[in-house]
């Protein structure tokens, strides 16, 4: 008899597809969390790329993919008039890339009922199984009698799902033009054609018009109108013949992940020459290495959202001010109250640098292990949070930024263990001593 979380079967994708695995789960009426990674393809980061497909009795209850973008579709509400009154509380919605806590999230906010929120439940699995489907490499493994993630809507019948994925692969295999995938973000043109008739257009093709502000990608968009990906290219294809759109995934992005590199190359000379200091001037090194690092990225951010979001005066302030204020609850963890501080969008943290003559011997070093574990954690959330969905899913200088930062992040996290266990056989030594 299997256990909770015993792997049923698995395999290869190579031998045995995704279509056929789910078939065979369903002709078993299996209850379980199938799992499958894809292996020859990665993340900006680095990390795989995973779908989870939760079954109940052999159907599908819900689909999720990690990494994953998260849909700003309480923003697109608002640009296609859905929302009037823009609410801050539930702008931070988002930032929810769990797209079945979000469809649950906006059901319980009322901002969709439960017919819309069991549609738009089935059009994600659509997407998601319809891309996985063309994954030729990797493994899955199939876990039975797990917690379910059954976040209350009604289970899909496999073969209808993968019917419909399908055909929706079968509309991109009729997409001529290979410059446009379901990732690319579609941006009005700065001077569109004076004597343009936008009455003409219909309403779909107006809706997908104000959609494309340069922050929201052709998936994104085909999820907010319910409208299959290919429909959305064909209207974006027209909408750009006529002067109204350009198609700004490479350029913007390329630009965005050079200077995110050019950061990180550069701080990582920084910190090759940490081995030089000692003492304070070593904690105070690794300090202005990890906070510079943060605060040239966030100002890169910055400069990238508000260059293409036009969306973000919604919120009245600063792209990487957001950004942080949405996280700022990670700093109330440490014991740093005044020590590390937010402005601007900027990480202050010259307070940090008096440490020494308030508290001396090991309350220092506590203190000192404090402020620099606070600006490790917020400068990986900046990253996670910020930099990573602005960057291209795929390419050689997107994989060189994700080198680059796992690089530094293992080096700044060696120093910080490095630092922890000096003082820890400090104490140690101290307390033999005292004892001896």
């Amino acid at each position: 008899m299997s256990t909770p979380n015993q792997k049923i079967f698995g395999g290869s994708l190579d031998t045995l597809g995704l279509q056929a695995t789910l078939k065979t789960l369903a002709l078993g009426s299996k209850s379980g969390e199938l799992i499958v990674t894809k292996s020859d393809d990665q993340t900006q980061i680095g990390q795989e790329i995973k779908l989870q497909v939760s079954l109940q009795e052999g159907q599908i209850l819900s689909v999720n993919v990690e990494p994953a973008a998260a849909v700003r579709l309480y923003s697109m509400f608002y640009s296609i008039g859905r929302i009037t009154q823009p609410n801050p509380q539930y702008a931070l919605l988002d930032h929810q890339k769990d797209i079945n806590k979000l469809l649950k999230d906006f059901l319980d906010n009322r901002l969709i009922d439960n017919q819309e929120y069991l549609r738009r439940m089935e059009f994600s699995m659509i997407q998601m199984i319809s891309r996985a489907l063309k994954w030729e490499h990797g493994s899955f493994e199939f876990q039975p009698k797990i917690q379910l993630k059954n976040m209350g809507n009604t289970a899909k019948n496999i073969d209808h799902i993968l019917l419909e994925a399908m055909r929706l692969n079968d509309e991109w295999g009729r997409i001529t033009s290979h410059n446009i995938h379901w990732e690319t973000l579609p941006q009005w043109v700065q001077n569109p054609p004076q004597n343009f008739d936008y009455q003409a257009l219909q309403a779909e093709e107006t809706q997908i018009l104000l959609l494309s502000n340069g922050e929201n990608p052709i998936y994104a968009i085909a999820f907010a109108l319910q409208i299959p990906e290919p429909k959305v290219v064909e209207t974006i294809v027209k909408l750009q013949g006529q002067g109204l759109l350009t198609l700004i995934f490479s350029q913007n992005q390329e630009k965005f992940a050079e200077k995110i590199l050019d950061v990180l190359t550069h701080q990582l000379k920084e910190l090759h020459t940490i081995g030089n200091f000692s003492g304070a001037a070593r904690f105070y090194k690794i300090m202005d290495v990890i906070g510079n690092t943060m605060n040239e990225s966030l100002k890169i951010y910055g400069q990238y959202v508000a260059n293409s979001d036009t969306t973000q005066s919604m919120y009245g302030i600063l792209p990487q001010e957001q950004l942080l204020l949405e996280n700022r609850k990670l700093l109330d963890e440490y014991h740093i109250e005044g020590l590390i501080r937010i402005e601007r969008g900027v990480v202050v943290f010259d307070e940090a640098k008096n440490l020494a003559s308030i508290v001396t011997g090991s309350t220092l070093l506590e203190y000192q292990n404090e402020v620099l574990d606070a600006l490790n954690d917020l400068l990986n959330m900046v990253f996670v949070s910020g930099i990573e969905p602005k960057l291209a899913r795929n390419g050689n200088l997107t994989a060189r930024v994700g080198n680059a930062w796992h690089t530094f992040l293992s080096e700044v996290e060696e120093e910080l263990y490095r630092r922890k266990a000096a003082m820890s056989q400090a104490d140690t030594f101290l307390h033999q001593q005292y004892y001896s």
